[in-house]
């Protein structure tokens, strides 16, 4: 009976570490994608507007707001003066690509691309509808190396860079057209990644 109560107590050990380790295998894996998507997903994948903690921060900055509009300029504040530039080449010990917000935020600081990211992450949680908000890819007379968040208010569309020295307000969509030949070369949101 002893020997019996041993191999029973040694059966059960090695089951305990074998589904440890297929734990510790199952989060390697899980770890495995979340890179390789970095490197490989279109961009409306890291629009991760389901993302808890991103979720309670934009809880956070927008409560006792009552309209959309208080909302996204909070958002807006908050991503242009709370998150640091970051224009490192590199993440992760390799060339610089896309980033979930989740990341960002913990971080507190993104490259541009980021930061875009974030902002128009939050803005999709604070309640802007996915036909009213985008993070556009654009050719402006001639040079195709523009980017920006464009939002509807309610009232008016604006184009948004959440860096030092602008505003929530200073670049209406429609006069920014008019002002300069813009061509849409790719736009995405968590809905959407459409070219043109």
């Amino acid at each position: 009976y002893e020997a019996y109560t041993q191999e029973q107590s040694k059966t059960a050990q090695f089951t305990s570490e074998y589904e440890d380790l297929k734990a510790s295998h199952a989060l390697l894996i899980e770890k495995q994608d979340y890179y390789t998507c970095m490197e490989k997903c279109t961009p409306d994948t890291f629009v991760t507007v389901d993302n808890p903690f991103v979720k309670e921060k934009v809880d956070e900055l927008t409560e006792g707001l009552i309209t959309l509009r208080e909302k996204q300029e909070a958002l807006f504040d908050f991503v242009r003066d709370n998150i640091k530039d970051d224009e490192s080449p590199f993440g992760f010990g390799r060339i610089d690509f896309w980033e979930y917000p989740e990341d960002i935020l913990m971080r507190g600081e993104g490259s541009y691309e980021d930061k875009y990211i974030l902002l128009l992450t939050m803005l999709r949680i604070a309640g802007t509808q996915p036909e009213h908000v985008r993070f556009v890819a654009a050719d402006v007379n001639g040079n195709d190396n523009f980017v920006w968040v464009e939002v509807y208010d309610g009232d008016t569309w604006w184009i948004l860079d959440p860096f030092q020295g602008y505003t929530f307000t200073d670049t209406p969509r429609d006069e920014y057209f008019e002002k300069y030949r813009v061509i849409i070369l790719w736009w995405f949101n968590d809905t959407a990644f459409e070219e043109g």
